[in-house]
């Protein structure tokens, strides 16, 4: 989780940093509030705020549930070994939700045989790499969607 923070420091300085530390140790209403306008411009490198990008109806219930619990807990990482078809992983290096050595570990822990691995330098959040990067990560899907 420090990664996230230091992330968001980097892109945006104390108060970037503050936001989502007040957000994930209690995911209220205020604390929601200030992560959306605090770090949504912050999430990409594309002009513009990425949670105001989309018409989205937010329900802040079940991710406070899963803070709560699962989130400490969740760890996909053994099940990734048991793949058994091709996976195209994208990192963003400017992800503050999965940072790069986030997507570079779930790569390694699938099978080698199966995975590829696309780093983008200038690269946020979700999917990032389509808005920040749109040409490069275009190709990228492209190709390994034709992959035989």
């Amino acid at each position: 989780m420090q990664a996230v923070f230091t992330m968001f420091e980097r892109l945006g300085g104390e108060a970037a940093r503050a936001a989502p530390v007040a957000f994930w140790t209690g995911p209220t209403g205020p604390a929601h509030k200030a992560y959306l306008r605090i770090c949504g411009p912050l999430s990409t490198q594309a002009p513009g705020n990425l949670f105001e990008a989309v018409e989205t109806i937010r329900n802040n219930e079940p991710f406070a549930h899963w803070n709560a619990a699962e989130n400490h807990t969740f760890d996909p990482r053994p099940d990734l070994a048991r793949g058994q078809c091709p996976v195209l992983v994208l990192g963003g290096e400017m992800d503050h939700v999965c940072p790069i050595a986030g997507a570079e570990e779930i790569a390694a822990y699938l099978p080698s045989n199966l995975v590829q691995f696309e780093r983008f330098a200038n690269s946020g959040q979700r999917t990032g790499v389509f808005r920040d990067e749109p040409d490069r990560a275009m190709r990228a899907l492209c190709e390994f969607v034709r992959a035989d």
